[in-house]
């Protein structure tokens, strides 16, 4: 995963190749050992709520260490 830096302003010929390399990016999956790791890592922040499911009963909060 990288960022993007942004264009100077005006540069309308660097947006439009912007976008026509979104438009044709695709996908690339991979299984993660750690998702919610992965997930901070590309976040910054950190997880502090999991979802394993639609209803409120799949929520899951981590452990908070002891102080």
């Amino acid at each position: 995963m990288r960022r993007l830096a942004p264009n100077p302003p005006g540069r309308l010929d660097l947006q439009e190749d912007l976008t026509r390399r979104l438009l044709a990016a695709r996908p690339v999956y991979a299984p993660l050992a750690r998702p919610d790791e992965a997930v901070a890592e590309a976040l910054r922040a950190p997880v502090v709520l999991r979802s394993y499911g639609p209803t409120t009963a799949d929520k899951q909060a981590p452990e908070r260490a002891a102080a």
